[in-house]
């Protein structure tokens, strides 16, 4: 198993069927940052998460984390730790990493890689400047 530096080019197509096997909305292309696409040893791919910067701060966020919907979950535990660590990787040491997440399951996965979970039914909010 292997983390690989995300590409458009490589990867959007993987990781937009992704998200509409879970029934998700698609995130646009053009606000991935950096990230990781995990592939295993017989060449499929797993999982993929992102990781935004801050300027001025010490501050990222680990966003947009997603899986292959029909993936072994052992796999995909495996993934998803390597995920973590490659993109906790891009981070030093002090920075602060925030995420959102719902799904019980993966907020147990963040738990397991050292993430504390200080808040609890909170709603996440966007808007476009326009």
């Amino acid at each position: 198993m292997k983390a690989v530096k995300y590409s458009y080019e490589e990867h959007y197509s993987v990781i937009y069927k992704w998200w509409k096997g879970h029934d998700w909305t698609p995130v646009a292309p053009g606000i991935l940052p950096r990230g990781y696409i995990i592939k295993s040893d017989n060449g499929h791919y797993i999982c993929a998460g992102f990781l935004y910067e801050t300027v001025g701060t010490p501050l990222h966020s680990l966003e947009w984390v997603i899986s292959n919907p029909i993936i072994d979950k052992r796999e995909l535990s495996k993934g998803l730790d390597l995920m973590f660590k490659s993109l906790l990787a891009l981070t030093k040491r002090g920075d602060l990493i925030m995420s959102f997440a719902s799904n019980k399951s993966l907020i147990k996965r963040y738990v397991e890689n050292g993430f504390v979970e200080p808040d609890q039914g909170m709603t996440t909010l966007i808007k476009v400047n326009k």
